[in-house]
């Protein structure tokens, strides 16, 4: 059985089990989108976020729903920046890329508005 590193995030909040809950699955590259859609169905969780390479940007992420995979949603973008942040995977200063479907996303703390975090 394979395992996968993940992180169980809040975004857009200060307080646990507050916000928007988003999974940021790490290193998912050989995860098939019917098992990224059925790890959302068993999270029941709105989109998941999984981490996987990119030649063109720091990393890719791919975003799902339960029923389909999304071009770009919001709180997971957060909840992945603020996994890879807290996991040293990302640049805490200055800036990290990400690619997703519809282009790069640039990200890091100097991207973060004043007042909203996203706690672990």
């Amino acid at each position: 059985m394979r395992t996968y590193a993940f992180d169980w995030v809040d975004a857009f909040t200060a307080m646990r089990f507050g916000g928007n809950a988003c999974m940021v699955v790490h290193d998912a590259a050989d995860l098939t989108h019917a098992e990224r859609l059925a790890l959302v169905r068993e999270t029941s969780l709105s989109e998941c976020a999984y981490v996987v390479p990119s030649d063109r940007a720091d990393f890719g992420v791919r975003y799902y729903t339960a029923a389909r995979e999304i071009p770009m949603a919001g709180h997971p973008t957060i909840a992945t920046v603020a996994a890879l942040l807290h996991r040293g995977i990302a640049r805490a200063r200055g800036a990290s890329r990400s690619r997703s479907a519809p282009g790069f996303c640039p990200s890091g703390s100097r991207t973060q508005a004043p007042g909203r975090r996203a706690s672990r």
